[in-house]
């Protein structure tokens, strides 16, 4: 079950208008109008949507400019008994390119 299953009406109706509209057009009188829910009532469920962790915001002047969070990139967590200490496979990936190369060996 994914996360937007469980999602109210309203929920869904403001995460559709964020996840189709340019991020301009993604404050909260525009996101009111084009839901036609009040604004109080759109901020309400905007909070709460990024209370659950699938919105995030960006201040801009006086506004918030909504958008949906992006998935997380995975985490690494190497061989069983090593601690990875908060490092992605991306950047474990960069730090392999600066280490000399040995044509005999090869990492899976």
């Amino acid at each position: 079950m994914s996360p937007t299953d469980i999602l109210s009406d309203t929920e869904q109706l403001v995460l559709s208008y964020l996840s189709t509209h340019a991020p301009e057009d993604c404050m909260l009188d525009k996101i009111s109008l084009g839901t036609g829910k009040s604004r109080a009532t759109v901020l309400k469920y905007l909070g709460m949507l990024h209370a659950k962790g699938i919105l995030e915001y960006q201040i801009i002047g006086r506004n918030k400019l909504w958008h949906v969070r992006q998935a997380p990139r995975e985490k690494f967590s190497g061989p069983p008994g090593t601690e990875v200490p908060d490092e992605t496979v991306s950047d474990m990936v960069v730090e392999c390119d600066r280490l000399p190369l040995d044509p005999f060996r090869v990492m899976i």
